[in-house]
């Protein structure tokens, strides 16, 4: 995250951080402002709770893998995902 003097995120700002706020990868500015977001933002509030049980649910997983296809398949669905958003 790149904010400068901000002092405060969006829901898409956090949203586009919430995997290395999760996985404890930020800035400690830039916690405090996803914190302080989170305490004013229910719906984030609810995503990174939602985040947070993906991540337990595929730890849990640990030691199975898709089959290839299953993961290129899934892969090529993301990359398509992301360059709608215009990310790729």
């Amino acid at each position: 995250m790149n904010h400068g003097h901000e002092e405060h995120v969006n829901c898409r700002e956090l949203a586009d951080a919430i995997t290395e706020y999760i996985d404890d990868e930020l800035t400690p500015q830039d916690r405090q402002l996803i914190d302080r977001h989170l305490g004013m933002c229910g719906g984030c509030k609810n995503y990174l709770e939602q985040m947070e049980a993906t991540v337990a649910t595929v730890a849990s997983l640990r030691g199975s893998s898709p089959p290839p296809e299953t993961k290129q398949k899934l892969l090529g669905l993301f990359r398509k995902w992301k360059n709608e958003r215009g990310e790729g």
